[in-house]
């Protein structure tokens, strides 16, 4: 059952992940429909920090009163009559779970940002998702996002309407040495990144104007013609952005700050491989590059290996439905079983 009231619940969730949130007067509901015939609603106390940040930023963007998201995130105040903790006055009850504009961030739920210099009350700013600024590895592929927020006093309005489509390349990338390398990364001009028709931005707050997804891979694998979006050598890199687009205030041409990006070489791929059948060995591991521990709110993705460690050639046939009967086996660190 959903609440009534505009302005006074939000639902988020990631795509075709089975699950979503709903948030109403300070609580969470978690809603697990990843069985259509069994679906879970459970209180939860796990909403990632990006998703409660993302409802905020929905509900500024539809000038939803401050009273109003109160009805969203903040708990009704007790009755006056409710007699005090017999472990004082001012301790919250034990199963209260504390506000999260309260609760301190950590460094993996931050997400840093390399601003650039203000112009027409707009600044724009490269960084990367919350929880992944780090040491890269080749193979790996890194998010990186570019913002802009409002520095000034008036709203400011995104238009779309005006694209120029001319095709240029935002992004400028030196390596350690200040040596340019190239990295083809192709936008239309003045189309305002991923940005909706007419989107506000409100004195003091900030948006995610385009997402950036850069491949990591060593020179000796660069061809003739360059790659977009690819990114080789390793190293120290300094990469900015300049966001070109147009707003109420008129055409904005704003350069970021200078992102630091490291990549480091990876010189082999993990495999776990299993025990040899009829000359074959199968195993499960990461790309090049994608052994790391990794942080929610990211994709792992596992790559499944066949091997000939026999003397004969093996000709096998490749049969999805396979996968689909007899899904991966996880468990967890005490061993219990893990259904995905």
């Amino acid at each position: 059952e959903v609440p009534d009231g505009r302005g006074t619940w939000a639902i988020v969730c990631l795509p075709n992940s089975g699950v979503f949130y709903l948030l109403h007067k300070g609580t969470v509901r978690k809603i697990d429909y990843s069985k259509p015939r069994n679906v879970i609603d459970t209180p939860a106390n796990d909403l990632p920090a990006e998703f409660r940040d993302e409802v905020k930023r929905q509900l500024d963007i539809h000038e939803i009163s401050a009273a109003q998201q109160a009805e969203i995130f903040e708990k009704p105040a007790a009755p006056a009559a409710t007699p005090a903790s017999k472990t004082g006055a001012n301790a919250p009850a034990k199963d209260e779970a504390q506000p999260a504009s309260e609760a301190p961030k950590t460094t993996e739920q931050e997400a840093f940002t390399a601003w650039g210099k203000e112009v027409g009350g707009l600044q724009a700013g490269l960084g990367f998702k919350a929880g992944e600024k780090r040491a890269y590895t080749h193979g790996e592929t890194v998010t990186l996002v570019v913002r802009v927020r409002n520095v000034g006093k008036e709203p400011i309005t995104f238009n779309q309407g005006l694209v120029i489509w001319m095709l240029r390349n935002p992004l400028s990338v030196t390596d350690s040495n200040g040596k340019v390398v190239y990295v083809g990364c192709y936008r239309p001009v003045g189309s305002n990144g991923s940005l909706r028709h007419n989107q506000k931005l409100l004195p003091g707050k900030e948006v995610e104007y385009d997402k950036i997804e850069l491949q990591l891979s060593p020179v000796s694998t660069k061809g003739d013609q360059e790659s977009d979006q690819t990114l080789f050598g390793a190293g120290k890199f300094q990469i900015q952005y300049m966001a070109n687009g147009s707003t109420t205030a008129g055409m904005i041409s704003n350069t970021t700050g200078k992102l630091e990006l490291e990549v480091n070489p990876e010189k082999e791929v993990f495999t776990a491989w299993g025990k040899e059948v009829g000359g074959l060995q199968a195993g499960l591991g990461y790309s090049l590059g994608a052994r790391r521990v990794y942080s929610h709110g990211e994709t792992v993705k596992f790559v499944l290996r066949v091997r000939n460690v026999g003397k004969d050639e093996v000709e096998f046939k490749h049969i999805w439905a396979y996968f689909v009967e007899n899904p991966p086996a996880i468990t967890d660190a005490d061993g219990k079983p893990v259904q995905l």
